[in-house]
């Protein structure tokens, strides 16, 4: 996929898209094309949220885990959604760009908002009030599909005590959302395997089930996806 975009063109001189935002120009597109050929939403543009790691624009570290993530807005017409891969790479282009134009004064703007919205809301009683801030883009009224990419947390490295994990699995109760997890490590080795350190990816899609069998129909996810 990241062949296709970078031999495809629509690349300027210094532009670059990373393997994640291909990835989510692809899932998009196939999630996209296969709840309208389901007819599950009305035919028409979708957006695209991918979740970004605000500790670079905001020159914070980046060791760790429990890093502030906000979702990139990426939008989708609907000739992109059916053009299949000849509109793929500009799709890709695109959430890059959606992702490069967060400055850093404007993420720690949003999260001195978040931060005082937040303890107002926990203070006032308010239950699980991170929910208001994450899942509200994800309306499952609109056209929109979000994607959390945990492929470079080094998962398989951790070690609580019983060893490191052999295999590491996400829950996905929202619908229109897909989760990345990096699948076992693709070496076995005494040395704690790094977040990149796999040979396959392991997605976690809900969809509603008219929608699910179309992306499992749909040629080009099937070309590189398997059913686990």
């Amino acid at each position: 996929l990241h062949s296709i975009v970078k031999d495809s063109g629509v690349l300027a001189p210094g532009e670059w898209v990373s393997s994640n935002n291909v990835l989510a120009a692809f899932v998009g597109q196939c999630v996209a094309r296969a709840s309208t050929e389901a007819q599950t939403y009305a035919v028409g543009d979708w957006t695209v949220f991918q979740s970004m790691d605000m500790r670079r624009p905001l020159g914070l570290a980046l060791q760790g885990l429990g890093s502030p993530l906000m979702l990139a807005q990426c939008q989708m017409s609907y000739a992109e959604i059916e053009g299949c891969q000849a509109e793929f790479p500009f799709i890709a282009k695109r959430v890059r760009q959606s992702i490069s134009k967060y400055t850093g004064d404007y993420l720690q703007q949003a999260m001195d908002w978040m931060h005082c919205t937040y303890r107002q809301m926990a203070q006032s009683g308010v239950n699980e009030p991170w929910r208001r801030f994450w899942f509200t883009a994800l309306d499952t009224n609109r056209r929109a599909v979000g994607l959390s990419f945990m492929n470079r947390i080094p998962i398989y490295g951790a070690d609580f005590g019983a060893g490191r994990p052999a295999m590491a699995r996400s829950f996905n109760p929202r619908v229109n959302y897909v989760i990345v997890f990096p699948g076992p490590p693709s070496v076995e080795n005494d040395a704690p395997p790094s977040g990149k350190d796999y040979s396959e990816l392991h997605l976690y899609v809900t969809l509603e089930t008219r929608a699910m069998d179309a992306l499992l129909a749909d040629k080009s996810w099937a070309a590189l996806c398997t059913l686990c």
